[in-house]
Formats: structure tokens, C-alpha cells, sequence
């Protein structure tokens, strides 16, 4: 009988060093997750994309080219900025693109094993730098969302009270959604922009390590106990009730996209959450024991009460 791992074992080091660092980890990440690798969009590829349409000339072959450059530079002066600190001082999975991108992918396949009713893909190299969305979630009822996914919330939380205030500031209180430019349908694979509201998803070292861990002892199936499954869910719904709550308190006609938006999410999410929670996959305690070590949640809600906002 498959016996449920203990995550929330107290001896474990939280000071770890992460299994990203070992290059030989690196390469095994690349080739288990291939075909997350192969769903991501690359940006040469959308040459002519939405023709007949007012944003056509988005990807003409010379705007294209101005985006991959756009990523060129902008690689090259974050490599510089990791290089004048030295690496051995970088403690951010986000700090290096090798860490941050078999991370990413690692999160994106737990997330089509943990909710078959989604699909969810990483973004291109353009809209991770310039939008700040690593994955795409697509649920089969056609509703969409977008992931920011941080690692550092153990021992930074200041970096994912940086980026709440960010997506706070420029899509929520201007009843904004972001637009991802470089989107391949999954399954249609029709190519062009997508509007998507946007969240902050965070997992601390530990997790990401314990996650690690199990895909290189060939255990993905440990996995599906992990609390970070719920936790991922929460974090959105934690986000979507304190936009909700902020556009309650108005009835600018301005906001009303955004907020039909967020209701679309959050009947999504709603269902979700419910089935995993009767599902009774996670322990509830081992859960709350969890919850009070990775401190992710309370740092969500901390910054809506900040916002006055009650919900």
C-alpha cells in the first residue's frame, strides 16, 4: 500500500541548498519535463499571428524582432546584475533563469496532474519578463488565468509583498487586466493575445525542494499529498476576494470588466477548492501545521487588510 509522506516533518533544514543548483539535476528537470518545455510558446513563431485584426501589426516580423530583443537585453543586464553579486549569494530561485524556468515547469506539470480540468502551459520568454506571468491556466469551461509564481516567500516575504502591490496597483485598482501577447491555445493552437487576470502564487524553498526531491526519486505520486496542492488554490482565492471586495466598494462602470472577470475565476476556483477539500487528500491538521510554517496565506491577507478591505 502506498504509504502518504510526512511534509511537515520539523528536522527537516529549511536552509537546504536547492536541487537546482546541482547542474546534473538541471539536465535530468529539461528532459523529464520536455513536453512542458515543447508547450511553450516561442515568440518566432507568431509571425502574421491575428491577421485581419487591429493588432496584426503586433507581430509583424520586425515587432518580433524587437521583442526578442527586448529579451536578449534584458536577460543580459539581470545576468549582470547576478554576476556583480556573485552566486554564491544568490538565494532566489527568480535570480537565475536555469533555476527559475525548471521550477517553473516543475509547478506547471504539478498543476495538470493536480487539476485534470485545467491545462496549463508556460508563458514565452517575452511575457515572463515584460508581464510578469509564468504560466497559463486554462480551465475546460474556457475561463483563463495567469500565474506569477514566486519561491522565495520563506525567507523574503518582501519580495511577494512587492509583487501583490505591483499587480495590485496596475491591474486591479485601475480594473486593468493584463494582457499576455505571445498565447498558444492548447488546445485550438490558435495563436495571439490573451487578457487574463493575474495572481501571485507563492512556495517556499522547502516546498520547492520537497517537490524536487520527488520527481528525481521517480515519485510524483507522493505528490499528490503535498499541502502546496491546497495552498496554490487558497492563494488564488485570497487574491479574487480581495479584488472582489474592493470593486463591491464602487460602481464605476470602469471596473465592471475586471470584476466579471474575477467572478468567472472565482466560481472556477470555488470548485476546485471544494472537490479537494472533500476529496480529503490533504489532512486538514498536518495542513493548518503547514500553513502556519510557510506563512504565504497570512502575508495575502495581511496586505488586503492594509487595503481595508473585508472579506
Amino acid at each position: 500500500m502506498f504509504k502518504e509522506p510526512n511534509f511537515n516533518n520539523p528536522q527537516v533544514n529549511q536552509k537546504e541548498e536547492s536541487v537546482f543548483r546541482n547542474q546534473e539535476n538541471l539536465i535530468f528537470f529539461f528532459r523529464k519535463l520536455q513536453n512542458v518545455y515543447e508547450e511553450r510558446p516561442e515568440i518566432n513563431e507568431f509571425v502574421g499571428a491575428m491577421a485581419g485584426t487591429k493588432f496584426a501589426g503586433d507581430y509583424s516580423e520586425e515587432k518580433i524582432k524587437e521583442d526578442e530583443k527586448y529579451v536578449e537585453e534584458t536577460r543580459r543586464k539581470i545576468d549582470e546584475h547576478n554576476s556583480s553579486k556573485g552566486q554564491e549569494k544568490l538565494d532566489s530561485f527568480e535570480e537565475n533563469f536555469a533555476f527559475a524556468e525548471a521550477a517553473q515547469a516543475m509547478i506547471t506539470d504539478r498543476l495538470n496532474n493536480w487539476l485534470p480540468d485545467f491545462k496549463t502551459i508556460m508563458t514565452s520568454d517575452f511575457d515572463d519578463l515584460r508581464v510578469g506571468v509564468d504560466m497559463i491556466m486554462k480551465h475546460n469551461s474556457g475561463g483563463y488565468l495567469g500565474l506569477a509564481f514566486d519561491a522565495t516567500v520563506s525567507s523574503k516575504s518582501e519580495t511577494i509583498n512587492k509583487k501583490l502591490e505591483n499587480n495590485w496597483e496596475k491591474n486591479v485598482a485601475r480594473g486593468s487586466v493584463p494582457v499576455v501577447k505571445y498565447f498558444k491555445d492548447p488546445d485550438t493552437k490558435q495563436m495571439g493575445r490573451l487578457l487574463v487576470p493575474k495572481f501571485i502564487v507563492g512556495a517556499s524553498a522547502k516546498d520547492v525542494n520537497e517537490i524536487a526531491k520527488a520527481y528525481l526519486a521517480d515519485n510524483e505520486k507522493s505528490l499528490d499529498y503535498h499541502p502546496f496542492r491546497l495552498s496554490a488554490l487558497e492563494q488564488i482565492e485570497t487574491q479574487i476576494e480581495g479584488a472582489l471586495a474592493f470593486y463591491e466598494k464602487t460602481d464605476e462602470p470602469r471596473y465592471d470588466f475586471a470584476k466579471q472577470q474575477y467572478l468567472k475565476i472565482k466560481e472556477i476556483i470555488d470548485k476546485e477548492k471544494e472537490k479537494l477539500v472533500e476529496s480529503k487528500i490533504i489532512d486538514r491538521l498536518d495542513y493548518h501545521e503547514y500553513q502556519k510554517e510557510s506563512m504565504v496565506i497570512n502575508l495575502m491577507e495581511e496586505f488586503f487588510a492594509k487595503k481595508d478591505l473585508n472579506f
